[in-house]
This record gives C-alpha cells, sequence and structure tokens, in this order.
C-alpha cells in the first residue's frame, strides 16, 4: 500500500498554503530559468546562427516597434522576454537589480550579424537620461505596441 493511499485529498489540500506553494514554485521556476544550464547563449554552425541579447534597461516602445521589421526579416524564430518602460507592471524574469523586469531575447536564423542585432536592439533602450527619468515619464512615451497588447480577450 502506497503512503498517498491512505491520504484523503481534502486533508492535504486543507493543510497546504497555497499562497506560500505558489511563491515558492514561482521562484524555483525563475532560479531554474536564469541558471545558466538553462539559458540559451551565443552559437553558430555551417547554416544556423543564434544571437542572445541580455540587458536591464527596459525597451522604449516606439524604437523597438521602428526595430522589429528588420528583426523578423533576419531571423528564422526568435523568442524571449522583454520590458516595454510604457509597461512597467509586466512580470517577466527575476533580476536582483531591476526585480523581474530584464530583456532577454533570442533570435536564430541564417548567418545572422550578432553585431548588428545586438546594435539594433541596444537602439531600442531608454537612454541613461530617459531612464532616471523614472516611470511617470516612460508612461508618457508613445507606445505603437497599444492596440495589440492592450487586446482584451473576447469571451
Amino acid at each position: 500500500m502506497d503512503l498517498w493511499d491512505s491520504v484523503e485529498p481534502r486533508s492535504v489540500a486543507e493543510a497546504i498554503d497555497c499562497e506560500q506553494a505558489h511563491d515558492v514554485l514561482r521562484l524555483t521556476a525563475v532560479l531554474t530559468a536564469l541558471d545558466a544550464g538553462h539559458m540559451p547563449v551565443d552559437a553558430r554552425t555551417d547554416e544556423v546562427t543564434t544571437v542572445v541579447w541580455h540587458r536591464l534597461r527596459p525597451l522604449h516602445p516606439a524604437r523597438l516597434f521602428e526595430a522589429v521589421d528588420e528583426l523578423a526579416t533576419v531571423s528564422v524564430r526568435s523568442r524571449g522576454r522583454f520590458w516595454l518602460a510604457t509597461r512597467p507592471d509586466r512580470m517577466l524574469a527575476w533580476d536582483e537589480i531591476t526585480g523581474d523586469r530584464v530583456q532577454h531575447l533570442v533570435l536564430t536564423g541564417p548567418d545572422l550579424d550578432r553585431e548588428r542585432v545586438h546594435t539594433l536592439l541596444d537602439a531600442c533602450l531608454l537612454t541613461p537620461e530617459e531612464a532616471l527619468a523614472g516611470q511617470s515619464a516612460w508612461a508618457g512615451y508613445d507606445d505603437p505596441f497599444a492596440p495589440i497588447l492592450d487586446l482584451k480577450e473576447i469571451v
């Protein structure tokens, strides 16, 4: 007989602090994701290049919007997390300095130019002066992503 065969599911559910369990699971997931062994790295084969870009400052939404076409054109696949200055409440990943807001994008495509991708994305970051202006100033930035990101799910 297994130990779990003798336990009533309701008694287990009542004994668990769900909020605390959620926090522990979330922290575990974030730490696992940030473990270097689980993160993609720059790589190149004869046919495909993977470029990883990681920064701490938020992205200026209008500048990123302008860069999206080029990024989509040069890469076959992209994934990751990004933090738009106009959306400071979005939780993306954990960083010791900036909290849960970091940039971590991975682009894969044929013969990607790592320096070009980094230069393009770095140009989308807030300048140090803009970063110091704070969230109240960022809220006034033009956000061309708003029509997409502000869509509400139709039930």
